[in-house]
């Protein structure tokens, strides 16, 4: 169930793991920026 930005985890987790909440949009971003910088080396 997903209410108020909380999700319900029934499984695959285990009491004291660490959990990535928030990370989309650096992975996002990093991907776009390498794209960007490939492209610019190349028409060099």
């Amino acid at each position: 169930m997903e209410s108020d930005g909380m999700v319900e985890v029934k499984e695959g987790l285990a009491e004291g793991d660490l959990i990535v909440t928030g990370g989309n949009f650096l992975v996002d971003s990093e991907s776009r920026l390498q794209a960007a910088l490939d492209g610019i080396s190349a028409g060099l």
